[in-house]
């Protein structure tokens, strides 16, 4: 949609909020959006020292999502500042948290699977500390001219002013896609490792990030209106904290109703030590790998053994269990399923258990079972996951498939 149109809608809805809001008392329905972001300030302000409680006691990086849910809480917390030491110096203690946002999110998905040495983490703070010397020169601006209003908005629609939240929304914009990236690479490592991804996906992730990103969206949307109407900026900006806050909320009662979210631990598959190894073979480069072609035969032969003595029926089964099974390295058989078969340890458990479940959807002696129950009786062990498997292997939902043979 272009922006002028998309503008000239919001400008209209904007209008019209006003003069519903003229029936209303402005200081209540402000006093009430000021209560909405203590609430999310203090609820994320607790969540966030929740998360750090469990990376201690864990010894894993879920700081990091605490760290993103406190650099959001402190960043709502403008106009609550701005009360207590004076407008805009609240605004500008937590203005540069944005830069660290992103960030903490990003680093928080790479540490899922691919865990991060100090000084990798340190160089995305870089951003940070290049901005601050920026929004000190321009605090030191606006205090100049702060008894005249009519230099503080210039000031503020100025090019510096707008070049600077250019930088901002675009190092946010940039490390929402980074993380969609590395979201997207994450589900093809885990493919490589488990039959059930049921909880390691981070489907949970996905949903946050997507709104995530249209707050972000819609926070540039305002931010192009605030600096058209610079009348209306601080209420503009009052509502955007708000809807930041809500989502803050939604966070904090989730994560306390699924208190598992924040607990993914992919140190099952093996030994945590050996983890980095396993991530590396597992992405489709093995340049130094050394296997031969004899080796490529033997395992592939021993995974073909295994896989007709109906190992793939283990519920529980991922390729920690088929290497112990065949006595080869885990790292080695992702090699020949990923470069050699042209398949991932997902697609080759559930291909077959999704050929077995279509004979025994004809078979009489499963009649008395549900589809669902057949399912589980050939290895899958949540509805989701075999939903999703069958339509994958099979080019219909159980359900169509059934009718097609009845």
């Amino acid at each position: 949609m272009p922006i002028v149109p998309f503008l000239t809608i919001f400008l209209d809805v904007v209008v019209a909020l006003k003069q519903i809001n003229s029936l209303f008392s402005i200081h209540k329905i402000k006093l009430k959006m000021n209560s909405l972001l203590a609430i999310g300030f203090f609820q994320g302000l607790i969540l966030s020292v929740l998360l750090f409680l469990k990376a201690w006691q864990k010894k894993n990086h879920v700081w990091l999502m605490g760290a993103f849910v406190l650099f959001t809480s402190a960043f709502i917390a403008g106009p609550l500042i701005n009360q207590w030491i004076g407008e805009p110096w609240g605004s500008f203690l937590v203005d540069p948290l944005l830069l660290l946002i992103g960030p903490s999110f990003y680093g928080y998905i790479r540490s899922l699977s691919r865990p991060e040495r100090g000084h990798q983490l340190k160089v995305h703070l870089i951003p940070f500390f290049l901005y601050l010397p920026f929004l000190i020169y321009f605090a030191l601006t606006v205090f100049a001219v702060q008894p005249n209003p009519q230099y503080m908005k210039e000031i503020y629609s100025s090019s510096y002013a707008v070049a600077m939240s250019i930088f901002k929304f675009g190092h946010l914009l940039t490390y929402v896609s980074l993380t969609f990236g590395e979201l997207k690479r994450h589900q093809k490592r885990i493919e490589q490792v488990f039959a059930n991804l049921k909880g390691k996906d981070l489907q949970w992730v996905r949903y946050l990030l997507t709104t995530f990103l249209l707050l972000s969206l819609l926070s540039l949307g305002i931010y192009l209106v605030a600096i058209q109407r610079p009348a209306w900026q601080n209420q503009l900006t009052l509502f955007n904290l708000v809807l930041i806050s809500l989502y803050l909320i939604t966070i904090t009662f989730y994560a306390f109703q699924q208190g598992t979210i924040f607990d993914l631990d992919l140190s099952q598959v093996g030994e945590p030590r050996e983890l980095p190894t396993l991530w590396e073979t597992t992405d489709p480069k093995y340049e130094k790998s050394g296997l031969r072609e004899t080796d490529v035969t033997e395992i592939s032969q021993k995974i073909d053994q295994w896989m007709l003595g109906k190992g793939y029926l283990d519920p529980e089964v991922n390729l920690a269990r088929l290497a112990e099974a065949i006595q080869v390295p885990y790292y080695r058989i992702s090699e020949v399923l990923g470069k050699y078969r042209k398949t991932s340890f997902y697609e080759l458990i559930n291909s077959h258990r999704i050929k077995d479940i279509q004979q025994a959807l004809s078979d009489p002696n499963y009649a008395h079972l549900s589809i669902l129950g057949i399912a589980f009786e050939f290895g899958f062990n949540a509805k989701s996951t075999f939903n999703t498997a069958f339509k994958k292997f099979a080019g219909m939902s159980p359900s169509e498939y059934k009718k097609s043979i009845s």
